[in-house]
């Protein structure tokens, strides 16, 4: 628990020195995002577990950033790219499936919004992300499917339906 909120510290300080390049903004955004409502509510419930998907929140958002800035064609991908897949399938595999679901959200918001170029360039930029992320879903496929598979066939009372 004390690792996810040192990384989502450090990712969080990195996004806004990106943004700022104020390491005071910096710090102070870092402190709040750490230890803020929050991550202090699911450790005082014992959801410990969701702060493995929380604390990547601030890399994912400098990584599209970092594409937003850096977009030259829609079919290559650059190192920057694959870090996204890697990072947003661990986000995908340590986390709850609502808080992958608010990362999208927030994720296409964000490059609609932060995105200054023209609208075909920005659909260019949506449309490289959702190739990406489907990339990192099927890279998650390994491990979704069998457990999929195996919780359909597992032997459970008829009032606990899987849906």
């Amino acid at each position: 628990m004390s690792l996810y909120l040192f990384l989502g510290f450090i990712f969080t300080y990195y996004y806004v020195y990106n943004k700022t390049k104020n390491s005071y903004s910096s710090l102070i955004s870092s402190i709040i995002f750490s230890f803020g409502g929050f991550s202090a509510n699911s450790v005082f419930k014992g959801h410990s577990m969701l702060l493995g998907s929380y604390c990547f929140y601030p890399l994912i958002f400098l990584l599209s950033e970092n594409i937003i800035t850096k977009f030259k064609n829609i079919y290559n991908i650059n190192f920057t790219e694959l870090l996204f897949i890697l990072i947003f399938s661990l986000q995908i595999l340590a986390g709850h499936p609502q808080q992958v679901y608010y990362q999208c959200l927030i994720l296409f918001s964000y490059i609609f919004f932060a995105c200054n170029k023209i609208f075909k360039i920005k659909l260019f930029i949506l449309v490289k992300i959702l190739i990406l992320l489907f990339i990192s879903f099927l890279l998650c496929a390994i491990q979704l499917f069998p457990t999929y598979f195996f919780s359909n066939s597992a032997i459970r009372p008829v009032s606990s339906n899987l849906e």
